[in-house]
C-alpha cells in the first residue's frame, strides 16, 4: 500500500466488505480524500509505506475509492435480493452518513440503504465503466450489459447502448419475464411510498427503447405461446415496478418480487402482441401485465380482424377472453369479416365460397365512437360501413381487386353474435351476428351490381333496421332485415331492374321497382322484401316495362282514332313512361333465386330481351287490402282488393268481390268529364300460346262490366259530343288480340250524354235525371265483339293505345232505339264513323211494335237499317219531335203501327 498527500493506493487482489457492499477486483483500489469543509489540508508525506492494510483503511475517509481490472461488486436488497456488477473499473464516492433529523423517518422505497462502515462512511455515488465500454450487472432479478453504470444515492443510471433481461414480474398464471433494451440510457429511480405500502420504482428508457414482456413458462420469447409474448418499442419506454410482500397463508409462493404497474411507451411507440395484434401512437400506456392499453396520438391498432384507427385508443386483451378494444373518436378503420360470416345485407348462404375474403371499412361521417368486444361491435355517431369481397386473384397471383357488395350508414350501429348452435342457411359453419342500425339508416346491397355504375342500385332507407335470424324448422335459418320508418316518414325500398335491349332498344336502361311502407322485412338470402302499413297502405312503384306484360299497355286506354294523346314513338318507349304506382295495406316482392329455371310456357312477348341476370325483372308481386293503382302511362287507374303479378309468367290477378268489385277506369283528356270503366270482380290475364296476353273479366249481368267513351272529332270547332257505350254480359268477357269478346246474353247501350242532360229536370230539388227516349240505344245480343285497330299489348307509332274500330253484336239482335224496335241477325257499330248498321240473316230483319194490350207485333221488314252518325241521329237538330232519323234498305210495311206511324 503507497500513501500520498491525500491519495491512497491499494495493491490488489482485493476483497473489501462493508456493511452489506462487497467488492472485489484483481487489479488493486486506489482512494483520494475528499477534504471537507473547516478541515486542515495535510498528510504523513509523499511515498510513506503504510504499515498494512488494516492502517490503510483506517485512512480511508470521505473521498472517492476507485477500483480497476476484474471488479465484482454486490450489494444485497432490503427485500433479499441482491444487486451486483462486473467490470474494469468501478469508483465508489464516500461521505459521512448524516443523522436524519430529530422526528424523521426516512423513505420507503425498499432499497439498500447505502453502505456504511464504522467510521460512519456510506457509498454516496458509484460510477461503473470498462475500458471496453461494458459493463455486466444484475439488478431487480435481472442480468445485462450496458456501456457505463451510475449510482447516485438510489437512482441508477445505466448508459447505452444495454439490455436488461431476466425481469421477473407477477406470479402464478400472470407471471412473466421482461426484458429491457434501449440505445442511450436506462434510469431506475425509487418512487416514495406511504408507510406500509410496497416500494415501487420507476424505470425510463430511452433512445429506441425495447421491452419484451414473455410468459413465465415460455422459455423462447422469440417464439412463445401465440398470445404469450408482447414486444413494445419507442422513443422512450417508462415502466413503474412494484415490489410484492410476502403472499397471505396458505397462498402460493411469488414467483417473483415484482408486479409490472405500468408500461408507458412515449414517441413512436408500437406494441406487438404475437397473435392477437398490433398497436402503435405516438404514446402508449400498457397497464394488469400488457393486457391493458391506451393509445394516444394517431394511434392504429391491428389485429387478425383489421386496423382500428383514431385520436386515442383502448384495449384491453384479457387472458382468455376476446379482445376489448375502444376507440373515443373513430378515424377511418377497415376489419376482416372471419370465415364463414355475412354481414349487413350479405347472404349467409355465399359467405363461405371458397377463395373469397371480406373485409369491412368504417368511414366516420360525423365524430363516432367504436367499441368492440370479440364479434361485438358498437359504433355511436354516423358512419358509413363498407363490405368488400376479395376473390382470390386468378392464376394463384397475389393480387386481389376490391369489389364492394355493402355499403351501410347510419347514427349508431350495433353488432351482436348470436348464440353458439344456430345454422345458418345454406349450412355455414358460424352464424351471423345480429346487426341493428339506428338513425337516417341507409344502406345498399351491391351483389351482383356495379356500385360505380348507373343506379338505380338496390337500396334500403329507414329510421331504425335489425337483423332477425329464424329457424325454418329443419335445423337451418334465415336471416331477415327489418326496417320500420317514423310518421311522416316511411322505410323505402328501390329495387334495380336492369332493361337492356328491351323492346328492340340498343340503349341500356335501367329501373327500379320501389316500396315504401311503416315496416319492411328484406330477406337477406333470398331478397325477397315483405311491406306492411295497414294505417298509411304501402306505396309501391313497378316500371312501366314490368307491367305491360302483365297488364297490357292500353288495357286502361281505348282511345279513338282522333285521340290527342298520343305517347312516345320509338321502341324504348314503355321505358320511358312513369311507373305504374300503387298503395296497399300489404305488399311482397319476391324475386327468382339463382339457377331457379325459367318458368315453362310461352315467354311474354314484352318480357323478351330482359336480361336474366336481372332478378326483379322476372318478381312475383302480391299485395291485398284497399289497394289503389294509378298508371300514368295510360292515364288509368284501377281499385281493388287483392292483386298479383307474376312478371316472369306474364300472369296477372287482380280481384275484388260483389260488394267492393275492381274499378278500372281512365279519365279522357279529349272529353272533358268523361271516364272509360271497367267494373268486375276480377280481371286475370295469361297467354296465348304466341305469349300474347289474354285477359279475362268476371260477367256482370245485372250492372255494366266496360264503360267506353269513343273519340269524335270537334264540330264546328265546339268540343265533340260524349257518345259512351255500355256493357254487361252473363260469361266472363275475354280480350284476346284485338278481340273483347262478351257471350251469354249481352246488354249494350249508347247513350248521348249532352242530349241526357238536356232532357233532365230542373231545380234543386228534383229527382235524378230521367233519361229520354231518343237519348239513348240499347242492343241485346247472344254475344258482343268488340274489335280494336290493335292486338292488346303493342305499341304503333303514333298511338297510345289500341284504337276502337268496331261493335259487332250477333245472335238474335234486339235494337232498341227511340221508337224503334228492330230484330235483326247482325248489328254493327263503326266508332270511327259513328255508322250503327243492322242487317238481315238467314230471314229479314223486322220492325216490331206493341198493341195497346202490350203484344208485340212485326209491322216491317227490311234487309238494312243504317244510322249516321249516330249521336245526331240520337239528337236531331230542329226536330220538334225528337225523332231519331234512319236509312232503311228495301223497307215493306206490314202493319200499320197503333200510333199511326
Amino acid at each position: 500500500m503507497l500513501r500520498f498527500d491525500g491519495r491512497l493506493e491499494l495493491a490488489g487482489p482485493i476483497d473489501l466488505v462493508s456493511g452489506d457492499l462487497h467488492v472485489k477486483s484483481t487489479g488493486g483500489a486506489t482512494f483520494v480524500r475528499r477534504v471537507e469543509p473547516g478541515e486542515a489540508k495535510g498528510g504523513s508525506g509523499r511515498g510513506e509505506d503504510a504499515a498494512g492494510i488494516e492502517e490503510g483503511v483506517q485512512s480511508i475517509g470521505p473521498g472517492t475509492l476507485t477500483f480497476e481490472r476484474d471488479v465484482d461488486v454486490r450489494q444485497r436488497d432490503a427485500d433479499g435480493g441482491e444487486r451486483w456488477m462486473k467490470t474494469d473499473v468501478v469508483a465508489l464516492e464516500l461521505a459521512r452518513a448524516e443523522a436524519p433529523a430529530a422526528g424523521a423517518t426516512a423513505p420507503s422505497t425498499g432499497a439498500a440503504a447505502p453502505a456504511s462502515d464504522a467510521k460512519g462512511l456510506v457509498v454516496k455515488r458509484v460510477e461503473a465503466g470498462g475500458r471496453d465500454g461494458t459493463v455486466e450487472f444484475g439488478l431487480l432479478g435481472g442480468t445485462g450489459v450496458a456501456r457505463h453504470v451510475t449510482r447516485d444515492g438510489d437512482a441508477i443510471t445505466l448508459e447505452g447502448p444495454l439490455h436488461l433481461d431476466g425481469l421477473a414480474v407477477g406470479e402464478g398464471g400472470d407471471a412473466r419475464i421482461v426484458s429491457l433494451r434501449a440505445k442511450t440510457r436506462l434510469e431506475l429511480t425509487p418512487l416514495a411510498a406511504a408507510d406500509g405500502t410496497p416500494a415501487r420504482w420507476r424505470a425510463v428508457l430511452s433512445g429506441d427503447a425495447h421491452a419484451t414482456s414473455v410468459a413465465a413458462g415460455d422459455s423462447h420469447a422469440a417464439s412463445g405461446a401465440v398470445g404469450e409474448t408482447i414486444d413494445a418499442d419507442a422513443d422512450t419506454i417508462t415502466a413503474v415496478l412494484v415490489a410484492r410482500g410476502a403472499p397471505a397463508k396458505g397462498g402460493a409462493a411469488p414467483t417473483s418480487g415484482l408486479d409490472l404497474e405500468s408500461l408507458g411507451l412515449d414517441g413512436s411507440a408500437r406494441v406487438d402482441l404475437h397473435g392477437r395484434g398490433k398497436a402503435r401512437a405516438q404514446k402508449i400506456t400498457l397497464e394488469s401485465g400488457g393486457q391493458q392499453a391506451h393509445l394516444e396520438g394517431d394511434a392504429e391498432v391491428v389485429t387478425e380482424r383489421g386496423t382500428l384507427r383514431g385520436p386515442v385508443i383502448d384495449l384491453d386483451t384479457p387472458k382468455g377472453a376476446p379482445l376489448h378494444v375502444i376507440v373515443p373518436v373513430l378515424a377511418p378503420s377497415d376489419l376482416a369479416l372471419p370465415p364463414g360470416t355475412a354481414w349487413f345485407g350479405t347472404a349467409a348462404s355465399d359467405a363461405t365460397a371458397p377463395g373469397i375474403e371480406r373485409r369491412i371499412e368504417l368511414e366516420p361521417i360525423a365524430p363516432a365512437r367504436l367499441e368492440i368486444r370479440g364479434d361485438e361491435m358498437h359504433v355511436k355517431g354516423r358512419t358509413r360501413v363498407r363490405v368488400f369481397e376479395l376473390p382470390a386473384a386468378p392464376d394463384g397471383g397475389a393480387e386481389k381487386k376490391k369489389i364492394e357488395i355493402v355499403r351501410l350508414a347510419a347514427d349508431q350501429i350495433d353488432v351482436w353474435p348470436v348464440a353458439d348452435g344456430a345454422t345458418a342457411k345454406g349450412g355455414a359453419t358460424k352464424t351471423p351476428p345480429q346487426i341493428e342500425a339506428t338513425g337516417d339508416v341507409d344502406a345498399f346491397d351491391f351483389r351482383d351490381d356495379d356500385p360505380d355504375g348507373p343506379g338505380p342500385h338496390l337500396h334500403l332507407l329507414a329510421a331504425h333496421a335489425r337483423t332477425e335470424f329464424r329457424p325454418d324448422g329443419s335445423g337451418g335459418g334465415e336471416r331477415h332485415l327489418l326496417l320500420d320508418g317514423v310518421p311522416g316518414t316511411p322505410a323505402v325500398g328501390t329495387l334495380p331492374v336492369e332493361l337492356d335491349a328491351v323492346l328492340g332498344s340498343s340503349s341500356k336502361e335501367r329501373a327500379s321497382l320501389t316500396i315504401a311502407a311503416a315496416h319492411l322485412d328484406f330477406d337477406i338470402d333470398t331478397r325477397r322484401i315483405v311491406a306492411d302499413d295497414g294505417a298509411q297502405r304501402v306505396a309501391a312503384t313497378i316500371p312501366e316495362s314490368l307491367v305491360a306484360p302483365v297488364l297490357p299497355p292500353g288495357f286502361g286506354e281505348l282511345p279513338g282514332a282522333a285521340d290527342k294523346n298520343k305517347g312516345a314513338t320509338d321502341p324504348a318507349a314503355l321505358a320511358a313512361f312513369k311507373p305504374l304506382r300503387f298503395y296497399a295495406e300489404h305488399v311482397e316482392i319476391t324475386p327468382p333465386q339463382p339457377g331457379e329455371p325459367k318458368p315453362a310456357g310461352p315467354e311474354p312477348k314484352l318480357l323478351q330481351g330482359l336480361p336474366a341476370t336481372s332478378p326483379f325483372a322476372r318478381a312475383l308481386v302480391t299485395a291485398h287490402g284497399r289497394i289503389h293503382a294509378e298508371r300514368p302511362s295510360d292515364r288509368s287507374s284501377f281499385d281493388a282488393l287483392t292483386l298479383r303479378f307474376d312478371l316472369a309468367r306474364g300472369l296477372a290477378h287482380i280481384a275484388g268481390s260483389a260488394e267492393q268489385p275492381v274499378v278500372l277506369q281512365r279519365t279522357r283528356a279529349d272529353l272533358e268529364g268523361a271516364v272509360d270503366r271497367i267494373v268486375t270482380e276480377w280481371i286475370d290475364v295469361s297467354l296465348t300460346r304466341e305469349g300474347r296476353p289474354r285477359i279475362q273479366l268476371y260477367a256482370r249481368k245485372d250492372f255494366f262490366v266496360v264503360v267506353l267513351y269513343p273519340s269524335r272529332p270537334s264540330e264546328d270547332g265546339k268540343p265533340p259530343r260524349r257518345l259512351r257505350v255500355e256493357l254487361s254480359c252473363s260469361d266472363p268477357p275475354e280480350l284476346v288480340d284485338q278481340h273483347l269478346l262478351l257471350t251469354g246474353g249481352v246488354d249494350t247501350w249508347i247513350f248521348d250524354e249532352a242530349a241526357e242532360a238536356a232532357a233532365a229536370p230542373r231545380g234543386p230539388f228534383t229527382a235524378a235525371p230521367r233519361p229520354a227516349e231518343p237519348d239513348r240505344a240499347h242492343i241485346r245480343s247472344e254475344r258482343v265483339e268488340l274489335i280494336l285497330s290493335r292486338p292488346i299489348g303493342e305499341r304503333v307509332a303514333g298511338e297510345a293505345g289500341p284504337a276502337l274500330v268496331r261493335l259487332s253484336a250477333q245472335g238474335r239482335v234486339h235494337l232498341d232505339y227511340g221508337e224503334y224496335h228492330a230484330v235483326g241477325a247482325l248489328l254493327t257499330y263503326e266508332f270511327a264513323g259513328s255508322e250503327l248498321v243492322l242487317k238481315q240473316g238467314a230471314e229479314r230483319c223486322q220492325m216490331l211494335a206493341a198493341d195497346a194490350d202490350g203484344a208485340w207485333h212485326a209491322t216491317a221488314d227490311f234487309q238494312r237499317l243504317s244510322i249516321a252518325p249516330v249521336e245526331a241521329a240520337l239528337r236531331p237538330r230542329s226536330d220538334p219531335d225528337r225523332l231519331v232519323r234512319a236509312h232503311f234498305e228495301d223497307f215493306r210495311l206490314l202493319l200499320e203501327a197503333p200510333n199511326g206511324r
